[in-house]
């Protein structure tokens, strides 16, 4: 399944911030979004999403435009996970994934037999089985990040969209992170599209990446990125040098 952008313009209020010409994203497919702070990140990945309308041009998944789609429907295609999480203190971490079958349940929220099956191969994937029963406020930030992305991925979209997933988690936990969505992306044939500040690692793992500088968004494989020397001017050149020999982005 693709989900598509054509002749984009992102921003607020009328008023836009950056423009992309394409933008194809696959399911089986990893995909960063990298760019310096304000340039449209989180923008982007909440107008792909629906909730934010675009300035111009269209999405569409399939070959149908995501405003032709009721926002049940769009659930069903969609699920986003924000670095800012407003998630009730009077809710356990198996109750919080549960909330991802919301999409399919009746008016009662009762869950069925496939509807619990998904919901504890989520839980499964990502190693929360252990936090079933803990309340969702007293984890660590790592383990509520593995949290939200069970509950994305119990709600079963083919994309999953990831606003900054690792922001506030040390090194360790960064790494199991992207080591999952890695892995949930192949395994189970999701659509993955994250922002992050962690690029030498976003150039590790990704397949694709999209690039927004100076309210241009371009989107290329990885292996286009480093063959060429596109990265060289992402950043101002007096602090952060690309290096090209080990093809990462070094401090000066």
């Amino acid at each position: 399944m693709e989900l598509k952008a054509d002749h984009l313009g992102i921003g607020y209020s009328g008023k836009q911030i950056a423009f992309a010409d394409r933008l194809e994203l696959n399911t089986g497919q990893l995909t960063g979004i990298i760019g310096i702070n304000g340039s449209g990140k989180s923008t982007l990945l909440k107008t792909l999403e629906g909730n934010l309308r675009p300035i111009s041009g269209e999405i569409s998944i399939g070959d149908r435009s995501i405003m032709d789609f009721k926002q049940s429907e769009l659930a069903k295609m969609m699920s986003m996970v924000s670095s800012r999480s407003s998630i009730s203190s009077a809710l356990t971490v198996e109750e919080i994934i549960r909330l991802g079958r919301q999409p399919y349940t009746n008016w009662f929220g009762k869950l069925s037999k496939t509807d619990k099956r998904i919901v504890e191969k989520a839980i499964n994937t990502l190693q929360v089985s252990d936090l079933k029963l803990r309340y969702f406020d007293r984890l660590s930030d790592g383990q509520k990040q593995r949290v939200m992305i069970a509950r994305a991925l119990a709600q079963d979209t083919p994309f999953i969209l990831l606003d900054e997933p690792v922001t506030h988690l040390d090194m360790y936990h960064q790494s199991v992170v992207f080591d999952l969505l890695r892995t949930i992306t192949r395994k189970n044939n999701k659509g993955i599209i994250f922002s992050s500040h962690q690029i030498n690692v976003v150039l590790d793992i990704c397949d694709e990446l999209i690039v927004i500088d100076e309210a241009a968004i371009y989107q290329r494989s990885v292996q286009h990125w480093l063959e060429g020397d596109a990265l060289k001017g992402l950043f101002p050149s007096d602090h952060i040098r690309f290096d090209e020999a080990t093809r990462r982005f070094r401090l000066k």
